[in-house]
């Protein structure tokens, strides 16, 4: 195993993770993997440390040789926060290109791309289109598809995985790695990630040990002052209010997820007004319609401790770094096993750690959904998620942006695609 990156990383780490273990022998050997392993097991870390030590000794090759595409711009730019230093260390160059990222890093990027590109499924479709990137796609030699499958059966996904292909043009046989938390169907999650190819799928064999309560207040117990009168309040809504503040006051750190971004608007103001009066530690609202000056502020007060509690949509929802949570509270049914084991996955993040969450009901039919999901999750049962197919509207995208790659003619620049 290569000494400099490696090393480095273990001066401040007893040992690699199993996680770490099983994946990067197999990534050092340039297989195709999909790793799935729980929140907090290290798994960025197996795959990026073999792709960081490669990238170390073509440090003067020009162009990207690593693409790390992940959901929501605010993961990538945790992603960077996270690789820079391991980048530093090893002279390599890193940076972020999605929508918030400024023209003037857009034209340094055209005229000198990072050797380790952090973008989003969208942004990497402009990039295979600008003819600025033609001669830096062709060292790619590696792409990374963290969170895998929260891309993986939407119309995003689908986009995605045409863009591989396309890319391949550029670059033929590049590696491609997949990272996730939870995968309801591997094996089909691998075909998205490499179409025909073979892919190795890595799962570690420790589980996370994951505790889900179903509550359903009816009565009021921690005061809510003149909250109901202020908001109209019903004595089962007051209830619920009432249960998560005294949540909230109980433990260190609170994450609390709503389905919507109105419910969180809504359930936030609440709370905030509440925390006024009777003070539990503080809240902020946090969601993809806010400045991201405002979201990196809520991010940094939460994690720093100026503010007990966030409320959030699925904004929250993946690896972004928030500091640690000792208890989630997902308020309303979470519809979907997949994502409470997501949500609940963000306490106790560290390896051997329980991650504790409470389901906040807000009638019979929302308890008794809830119930079934928490058993689910007990059992181990994870939906399969359905690949999207006849997306019309993806396949026009994708025909105006081969159109984009090649003006002589769709022919030519259309892949043999392995889907």
């Amino acid at each position: 195993m290569p000494n400099n990156t490696f090393g480095s990383f273990l001066m401040g780490h007893d040992d690699f993770t199993e996680i770490q273990k099983l994946s990067i022998p197999r990534i050092i050997g340039r297989e195709n993997c999909l790793v799935i392993a729980p929140t907090g097991s290290g798994k960025t870390e197996a795959v990026m440390l073999p792709l960081i030590d490669r990238v170390s000794h073509y440090k003067g090759s020009t162009g990207m040789q690593v693409i790390y595409v992940t959901p929501l711009r605010a993961l990538n730019r945790d992603m960077l926060k996270r690789l820079t230093e391991m980048c530093k260390r090893e002279g390599i160059t890193i940076g972020v290109r999605h929508g918030d990222t400024k023209q003037s890093e857009r034209t340094k990027q055209t005229r000198a791309a990072p050797n380790i590109m952090i973008t989003t499924p969208e942004t990497l479709q402009s990039i295979l289109v600008n003819r600025h990137f033609r001669n830096a796609l062709g060292n790619v030699k590696a792409i990374v598809i963290d969170e895998v499958h929260e891309i993986y059966g939407t119309k995003r996904g689908a986009q995605l995985s045409l863009a591989l292909e396309r890319l391949d043009k550029y670059s033929e046989g590049f590696q491609r790695l997949g990272i996730s938390a939870t995968v309801g169907n591997p094996d089909v999650v691998a075909r998205f990630l490499c179409g025909s190819r073979k892919c190795s799928v890595i799962s570690a064999s420790i589980k996370k040990s994951i505790e889900v309560k179903v509550e359903m207040p009816e009565r009021s117990g921690m005061s809510i002052g003149d909250a109901t009168e202020k908001f109209g309040l019903d004595k089962q809504s007051a209830a619920r209010l009432s249960k998560m503040a005294s949540l909230i006051k109980g433990s260190k750190s609170t994450l609390i997820f709503a389905n919507t971004r109105q419910v969180a608007e809504a359930v936030g103001s609440r709370l905030k007004y509440m925390n006024n009066e009777q003070s539990f530690g503080g809240i902020g609202i946090h969601h993809g319609s806010l400045d991201s000056n405002e979201r990196i502020n809520i991010e940094n007060d939460f994690k720093n401790r100026a503010i007990k509690s966030v409320i959030a949509t699925s904004s929250l929802e993946l690896g972004i770094d928030i500091g640690s949570v000792d208890l989630v509270i997902q308020y309303g049914s979470p519809r979907q096993t997949l994502r409470l084991v997501q949500r609940v996955g963000r306490s106790g993040h560290m390896v051997g750690k329980k991650s504790v969450g409470v389901i906040i009901a807000s009638n019979q039919i929302d308890a008794i959904e809830s119930i079934a999901v928490a058993e689910n999750i007990g059992e181990g049962l994870i939906e399969e998620t359905k690949t999207e197919m006849n997306a019309l509207d993806v396949l026009m995208h994708q025909v105006c942006g081969l159109c984009l790659d090649s003006p002589d003619g769709i022919d030519k620049a259309a892949p043999k695609h392995h889907k």
